[in-house]
């Protein structure tokens, strides 16, 4: 099982029922973990944490689900289409085995990003991305940053850059965590808590909704 400190051993198991919330999963295949993720400081181990997700394709089971992150809440539906208000933005969305992905453009440059709401950052970037995008400065200027998840530990260099797109919404002010790993781009939760978070499976959308004032 690969993760973002690397690879690690993992047991496969099914559950007959699995309660999430109100909702019942008959038949619920999962990856069982055989440790948690170790935190180190200077070398030396400090604690650990647990990492507990809800996969993808249990989410792309359903028509819509929505990360209410102001309101605190998770909504999924089985069987209706999603209403958005007129606050929303619709940002174009393709599922490729199980995961999400969207436009991402910084200057002029553009790529798939996957969507990741387990992964606690705003924008990671590979190092070759800012590389080739030419970043490379605002790279250098800025910090570093140390996260933990599956595979271990992973650290690399964080940074600001003062404007991006989303499909076509424009999203200002972001951090950037850059380091090495198997993905080129992925937007995180830090970054989707801005809005109320809409995956759109069933009419292929990421629905992006301020908040009401």
């Amino acid at each position: 099982m690969a993760g973002v400190g690397g690879e690690e051993k993992a047991w496969l198991a099914s559950f007959e029922s699995a309660q999430f919330g109100p909702i019942e999963l008959n038949g619920l295949v999962t990856v069982l973990r055989r440790s948690t993720s170790e935190l180190h400081i200077g070398g030396l181990p400090f604690g650990s944490i647990a990492v507990n997700l809800l996969g993808s394709p249990v989410l792309g089971a359903f028509s819509f689900v929505t990360f209410d992150y102001p309101a605190q809440r998770f909504v999924l539906s089985g069987g209706t289409n999603f209403a958005p208000s007129g606050r929303a933005a619709r940002i174009p969305m393709q599922v490729r085995d199980s995961l999400a992905y969207v436009p991402l453009r910084v200057g002029n440059h553009t790529i798939d990003a996957m969507v990741d709401t387990g992964a606690r950052d705003e924008l990671f970037l590979n190092e070759d991305i800012v590389r080739k995008w030419g970043l490379e400065a605002y790279a250098s200027a800025g910090g570093t940053f140390k996260a933990a998840g599956l595979g271990g530990m992973i650290r690399g260099r964080q940074f600001r850059i003062a404007l991006m797109h989303l499909g076509d919404v424009p999203v200002q002010n972001v951090i950037v965590d850059s380091s090495t790993g198997p993905w080129q781009a992925r937007i995180g939760s830090q970054l989707l808590e801005r809005w109320r978070t809409t995956f759109d499976f069933r009419n292929g959308a990421l629905w992006l909704e301020s908040p009401a004032r």
